[in-house]
């Protein structure tokens, strides 16, 4: 009940739909510098920071053009920062045409394998980072996380500081613990995924982080963070109750 109650209180104080910009593609303000963007059922994020504006995933050449349509329409600043979450090509395919060259790309660096061949539709990273970043600019404070091997090799978790929200694409749901929307093995790193939460768990606590937002269009545009250790517990289960059945198939 209390759950409800906070989320109910959290989307009437913070929540406010803006303008779309086409059929399939619109965005939610969550704070004054924060908005979440989704096409095609896909979340990324706007982050307003004092001249520029910073995008995470972009995904795709539309969705690139239907956020620098946003931006001008509503009198915002353009693109100067973008941060791939992760290298799965629903998330980079940007367009290189569509994008001011000028523009600083960050992502992990074990993203650098499937980045670094120059893809056409791709605009390449311009920093690589390991385990953590900071990115601190006009009162603008976001920090970029890495914990091994997740959601493919180099997704990474986002902590929005003013808003103290955290931005955990494909592997948490707003809904609850449950299955990615592809749990198939060239999506997941079962070996390291346990140690993922576990560490994403210590950051919420040590950071106080009560909110996160997913990357994919659910019910709810925010979930507790009270999840991420449902979700751990979810994978251990499955985990244990796989054992037996590999020890057996050998």
């Amino acid at each position: 009940m209390k759950k409800n109650i906070y989320t109910l209180l959290f989307s009437t104080l913070f929540f406010t739909s803006v303008s779309m910009a086409s059929s399939d593609f619109y965005v939610e303000e969550v704070s004054k510098n924060l908005i979440v963007f989704t096409q095609n059922d896909q979340q990324g994020l706007i982050i307003i920071n004092g001249n520029s504006s910073i995008v995470v995933d972009p995904m795709s050449q539309e969705t690139t053009k239907n956020i620098q349509n946003f931006l001008a329409t509503n009198d915002k600043p353009m693109i100067g920062h973008i941060i791939y979450s992760h290298s799965h090509w629903d998330r980079i395919s940007t367009g290189k045409a569509t994008l001011n060259k000028d523009i600083e790309v960050i992502a992990q660096q074990e993203c650098g394998m499937y980045l670094s061949n120059n893809n056409k539709d791709v605009l390449g990273p311009t920093i690589y980072f390991q385990d953590t970043f900071k990115i601190s600019d006009e009162g603008k404070e976001i920090d970029l996380y890495y914990y091994g091997p997740s959601h493919g090799e180099c997704m990474i978790v986002i902590h929005l500081v003013e808003e103290n929200l955290l931005f955990v694409p494909d592997l948490l749901h707003t809904k609850g613990a449950s299955f990615p929307r592809d749990p198939t093995l060239p999506y997941l790193r079962p070996s390291t995924l346990i140690n993922f939460f576990t560490e994403l768990e210590k950051l919420a606590e040590e950071k106080e982080i009560t909110s996160f937002i997913g990357g994919h269009k659910e019910n709810k545009l925010i979930g507790l963070t009270s999840i991420i250790a449902e979700q751990r517990i979810f994978w251990e289960l499955i985990q244990t109750t796989a054992s037996p059945i590999i020890i057996l198939s050998k």
